[in-house]
């Protein structure tokens, strides 16, 4: 296609073409983060295939963008470059040349109208007014770092006014306060806005982390989590008091949030030499408990704990506690590489070994024909973590790889003396 290097159709700046609109916006979208808003070169754009698919191939398409790019330059808000011996039909790239008027013509406000606006609700009684006095120091740090970064017009995490705004009213709210008070229902008394906060604490933190090191989510008691561990004990938990408050248990299962784990002060068991049996599936977990609950699960077992996956802290708390008791750790999981990955979490948390139960090259075999495959990329992690894996299970491993299957948990009968 040949055509003239520019200078075609000049429309008024009112009734751009909608191709024309489409450059502008990746202009407008790239301007803020970029140097020349902060006085450095003009900001350029190539690449224009990959906005406009078929720009290479489609006549319709390639014409549709030259006529665009002739508005553009005629109007004075790009320049051009011509990829050599084929002026007038393939841009190399576009160059923008007036900044303000390109945010007019796109309908939004210019980032130094922005960062105006910012400054000064930075400046306002929004982000001057006292804090908690626990976040305090996270708020002054904030505000400093957010009016260097406007002044030098690098970019924040903050949006815009109204955002900052919004993030100046967290500064308010005590950590005691927000511990006690459901995220949305919190959310509608500060902003009027269930969903606004949890869209608002990624923001924050991010800003927080930079400023002061901290995520705010966090010292607000914000960042909602509540792992949880059970346990099916034939014993007793001893729980602190002003004097010690004992749960009897007898073989019933028992759900425990991480804060009453914690406040766990011993385990006590009915044998004296007790083990437990970690289990990394809640179905069999529960099948088991009702095993030690009716006295038909293989000795010395004398608790069932269901992991749920990779251990979280409240689950090694747990443990730990019962490690304490003297009683000996097992793990029972799948025999794929997550299983094996996650019983060498459990080794490495515990000072004292954590045995494989029924995770073992004899009960692979038996159940491989009721096996499945993994993804390819679990099997290389497991390859590659061979050597850091407990030595009992490394057979097992080795096994996995060379047949390419795993063994989920659920499809192992357990009997009275292990595998049934």
């Amino acid at each position: 296609m040949s055509r003239p290097p520019h200078g075609g159709r000049r429309p008024g700046g009112a009734h751009l073409s909608t191709t024309a609109r489409t450059i502008l916006a990746e202009f407008a979208d790239s301007f803020p983060d970029s140097a020349h808003f902060r006085g450095g070169r003009k900001l350029r754009k190539g690449g224009w295939h990959r906005v406009f698919p078929g720009l290479d191939t489609d006549v319709e398409t390639k014409e549709a963008f030259l006529d665009a790019v002739d508005e553009l330059v005629g109007l004075g808000l790009v320049s051009v470059r011509w990829r050599r011996f084929r002026e007038g039909s393939e841009v190399d790239a576009l160059y923008l040349e007036d900044a303000e008027r390109l945010f007019a013509f796109v309908g939004r406000a210019s980032p130094q109208e922005v960062r105006e606006e910012m400054l000064a609700v930075l400046r306002s009684d929004a982000w001057t007014a006292p804090a908690d006095p626990a976040l305090r120091d996270v708020q002054a740090a904030v505000r400093t770092h957010l009016a260097a970064a406007l002044e030098e017009r690098h970019p924040v995490p903050a949006g815009d006014a109204a955002e900052l705004r919004d993030l100046a009213c967290l500064f308010a709210v005590s950590p005691a306060e927000a511990r006690l008070v459901p995220l949305r229902a919190l959310s509608v008394r500060l902003y009027r806005d269930s969903k606004r906060l949890e869209a608002l604490l990624p923001v924050a933190d991010r800003l927080t982390r930079r400023a002061a090191g901290v995520a705010i989510s966090a010292e607000l008691g914000l960042a909602r989590s509540y792992p949880e561990a059970s346990l099916a004990l034939r014993g007793r938990l001893v729980f602190a008091a002003s004097r010690p408050q004992r749960w009897v248990c007898a073989g019933r299962a028992v759900t425990l949030p991480a804060a009453t784990v914690d406040e766990i002060l011993a385990i006590e068991f009915s044998g004296p030499t007790p083990a437990v049996l970690s289990v990394e599936n809640k179905e069999t977990f529960h099948t088991l408990a009702e095993r030690l609950r009716t006295g038909a699960l293989p000795p010395p077992f004398e608790a069932v704990a269901y992991c749920g996956g990779h251990p979280h802290a409240a689950y090694i708390g747990l443990l730990s506690r019962c490690a304490t008791a003297g009683a000996e750790l097992y793990h029972f999981g799948d025999l794929d590489p997550d299983g094996l990955l996650i019983l060498a979490e459990l080794d490495r948390a515990f000072d004292a070994e954590v045995r494989p139960f029924l995770m073992d090259v004899s009960t692979y075999r038996a159940y491989l024909p009721y096996g499945y495959r993994p993804p390819e990329a679990r099997l290389e992690l497991l390859a590659a973590s061979q050597s850091s894996l407990p030595a009992a299970v490394r057979p097992l491993a080795a096994e996995i790889l060379a047949h390419g299957r795993g063994v989920e948990q659920e499809v192992i009968a357990v009997g009275a003396t292990g595998r049934q």
